[in-house]
């Protein structure tokens, strides 16, 4: 099974980079573009969310600190927030260390930290990361390991068992949510590589639609989720863009924020029909 893609080009030697400089590197890079998820290089505290570990009172904190917020939204909105919650930085950390600097993190020893109705923080506690600095691979080769992705499925699996043991949520939207977030970091990541960012120990070069494609394709058969997200093409033509055409994300799976007192269907929500879905995702690129 073709389970992962990286970024890197031809000639690229950031294999040759120390592993913990490597870290460090990329906790500055979350820090400087995702302040709220700044990660810090400690052992993870005993309250924080930890795979395999005794998570009952975080994830019942987290509900109930959402249902406090929204108590209008129901039960399927906590419900839907919660898993969002738990897993939008873990998905993140996971595609940026991988993409950029060949790390796949070990969720058993990170922490997730809870800061009222939001999950913001990770904790990366010792022997956090895996180094692959030994495999070089193209993006759309064969010559693909699995581990990071294992990592991940591994963290979808036993956090959807986790939450469920507590407050009913339905698995399949689950997953689908879990498929948007994965394909909408891809998506980031393209952003910023459009942008130029490098640093010393991650240079790397514009991500074309075709390459994000492919690691969108890669990503969900490793964790199972094929059909579960998607991305399309859509007509936008800027500087950072040339190719004519942007990608976004088709979404399969609602967030339940139209539930919301002040919430509203998102722009990419599959509730609204493809062409109100386009020309709303278009008007957003343009005020943006």
């Amino acid at each position: 099974m073709n389970c992962r893609a990286t970024l890197q080009s031809e000639g690229d030697d950031r294999f040759l980079i120390d592993p913990q400089a490597a870290i460090r590197e990329l906790c500055h890079l979350i820090e400087h573009h995702m302040p709220a998820m700044a990660p810090v290089i400690r052992q993870p505290d005993a309250d924080e969310y930890i795979l395999g570990a005794d998570n009952q009172s975080f994830i019942t904190s987290l509900y109930q600190a959402i249902e406090y917020a929204s108590p209008e939204a129901g039960r399927f909105y906590w419900a839907a927030q919660s898993w969002n919650m738990l897993t939008w930085q873990p998905i993140i950390l996971t595609l940026a260390s991988v993409s950029l600097f060949n790390l796949a993190p070990d969720f058993s020893r990170i922490g997730i930290r809870l800061q009222g109705e939001m999950a913001a923080g990770l904790s990366l506690g010792e022997n956090a990361f895996s180094d692959y600095s030994g495999v070089r691979a193209q993006v759309g080769s064969t010559d693909i390991f699995c581990d990071p992705a294992h990592h991940l499925k591994t963290f979808l699996e036993q956090s959807l068992n986790d939450i469920s043991v507590y407050y009913p949520i339905n698995r399949n939207l689950a997953r689908r949510l879990f498929a948007d977030r994965v394909l909408s970091t891809l998506l980031l990541l393209q952003s910023l590589s459009s942008q130029s960012v490098a640093t010393a120990t991650q240079p790397y070069a514009r991500l074309l639609n075709t390459q994000t494609e492919a690691l969108a394709e890669y990503w969900l058969q490793a964790l199972e989720l094929e059909g579960a997200s998607s991305l399309m093409r859509i007509p936008f033509q800027s500087d950072a863009f040339p190719e004519g055409e942007r990608l976004a994300l088709n979404r399969k799976g609602c967030c339940q924020h139209f539930r919301k007192a002040d919430g509203e269907v998102c722009a990419s929500c599959p509730k609204n029909k493809i062409p109100e879905r386009i020309r709303l995702i278009q008007e957003s690129w343009s005020q943006a």
